[in-house]
Formats: structure tokens, sequence, C-alpha cells
């Protein structure tokens, strides 16, 4: 997806969460070369989130596999967590496990992007400009916390599965949270690239 708006991305904060250092030292090469200099890095999902309350990231790059914890956890405690620090933080999951099993569990855990090892810096700049442009609703609903995990209307052509009144409650239980300063992600991410 080509952006028509050019935006200064030296503002956004990244925090990258990935057990292999090396991947640390590929990742910052990539940002840097989108001159993206505000990033901290830890290899575990204790350290993530200990960094998240005393350093507020724009966006999460994290592994799925992060040693003795899982980054789908982390992504988990960010989003539901008692206390998590952001649970509106963009999250990116940089990951080698590119099963479908693991990409649905990943997207049904509250990240909003995925992208496949080995990274480019075409392919993240792409997902950081397509938060940016096209930002997801948040959703809170009863067993899932994140982006609005549609990405497409389609109209729906099969039976009716619920009764009005069932489908009036689904709806009331999945609310933008309007309390949020803002109401996606990926406009709190494109506010820092405008900064």
């Amino acid at each position: 997806m080509a952006s028509n708006n050019a935006y200064n991305l030296e503002k956004v904060r990244v925090l990258c969460v990935d057990d292999n250092k090396n991947m640390h030292f590929i990742l910052k090469t990539i940002l840097n070369a989108m001159k993206i200099t505000e990033i901290r890095y830890c290899d575990n999902a204790r350290d993530a989130l200990s960094q998240m309350r005393e350093w507020l990231p724009d966006v999460v790059l994290v592994d799925l596999e992060l040693g003795s914890t899982d980054g789908l956890d982390l992504i988990s405690q960010i989003r539901r967590g008692d206390g998590s620090p952001d649970p509106y933080v963009a999250i990116i999951v940089v990951t080698a496990h590119t099963e479908r099993s693991r990409i649905v569990a990943a997207r049904d855990a509250g990240a909003h992007e995925i992208i496949a090892k080995p990274v480019s810096i075409k392919t993240l700049y792409e997902r950081l400009i397509s938060l940016m442009d096209s930002p997801r609703p948040f959703i809170r609903a009863k067993g899932y916390v994140g982006p609005d995990r549609r990405r497409l209307a389609r109209p729906y052509a099969g039976p009716e599965k619920r009764s009005a009144e069932e489908a009036y409650d689904a709806v009331a239980e999945q609310t933008v949270d309007a309390g949020h300063e803002y109401a996606s992600s990926g406009q709190a991410l494109k506010a820092a690239a405008f900064n």
C-alpha cells in the first residue's frame, strides 16, 4: 500500500522484544534507516513490561519465541493484563514461525501486524505506514482486546445465526474504548510521527 503522506518517524519510540541479540542489531539497522532512533531492547516479557512502565513506546516489535516465555503471552499481558502500561500500543509480531496456527494465534492475542523473518526495511516501513494510514478501531469484547481483526467489510449472506436481541448484546459488548486519548494505536503512532 503506497502512502500519499510523508511521515517523519524520528520521534517514534520502538520497543524490540527478541531473545536473539543479533535480531536486536538487525532491527536497529532497519529502524535507523527509517530515521527511528528512540529504540529500546529486551529479551523477555518481564523486562518488556518493565521497560513499558518507565518508557512508553509507540510500537512494540515482538518475536513469538522468547526463550522461557512466549510472545503470545506478552501480547496478552499488554492487552489484557492488570496494570498494563498501555493496552492500546501498536504491536507488530516479527517471527520466523509463520505457520497458519501461529499467525491466527498472534492475531487473536491482539497483534496489529505480523511480519515474517527475515525482515526487510520495505516490509516494516509499509506496516508502520499502514498502521498510521489505515488505523483500525480498538475492540474490547469478551475474550478479545485489540485492534479490529476484520480488514475487509464483507456482507454476510448466510442464514441468520442470532436473534436481534442477541446481535444487539454482542454489539454492545464490542465497544471502541472512547476513554483512551486515541481511537486506535495507529492514531497514536501517527501523532508521534507528526510531532
